[in-house]
């Protein structure tokens, strides 16, 4: 310090991981978007030591790039990331996938099991958590929207007397 006052530096630490999560998917080509939920989330972070608090939280977040696996039409891999104060593996978590289908109308649940969880540290000494999950049950067929299921049937019924009326400009 000096008469002009002190000076203080400050190095910047993360508070927060990186999860990346991969859903397995049976049926994968009947979803249109998709969106997990994980439970046993840390909501804060204690920043004098890093401690996760014991309140936790469910967060959702959304699952994409797509990938069929070799050789199906049919099954693949959804992926999404999320970022979390810190993760204990100790407690049990729940992962719930909800999917959109294809036909516009369906939506599906799952609770997802043979849930693995790893972590690798990166180059920089950042640790990166990584689920990967099956969907419990096939996702089931339905026919895309648009089609002859689509809810929008080119047949009119009657419509009923025709009116006419004037429309003042």
């Amino acid at each position: 310090c000096t008469q002009e006052g002190c000076a203080l530096h400050f190095v910047p630490k993360e508070i927060t991981r990186t999860m990346q999560v991969v859903v397995n998917v049976k049926g994968l080509h009947n979803v249109k978007r998709a969106t997990c939920t994980l439970s046993g989330v840390p909501v804060s972070v204690f920043l004098a030591d890093g401690r996760i608090t014991e309140n936790a939280a469910t967060q959702e977040f959304t699952l994409g790039s797509p990938q069929f696996l070799p050789g199906s039409v049919s099954d693949g891999t959804l992926s999404g990331s999320l970022n979390v104060f810190g993760f204990d593996k100790s407690v049990a978590h729940e992962l719930i996938l909800t999917a959109y289908l294809v036909d516009g109308k369906t939506k599906v649940e799952q609770t997802l099991t043979n849930i693995s969880i790893t972590e690798k540290e990166g180059t920089l000494g950042v640790i990166t958590l990584y689920i990967e999950a099956n969907v419990s049950q096939t996702i089931p067929d339905v026919k895309p929207e648009g089609g002859s299921d689509s809810g929008f049937d080119a047949d009119v019924g009657d419509w009923g007397e025709e009116e006419k009326s004037d429309i003042i400009i």
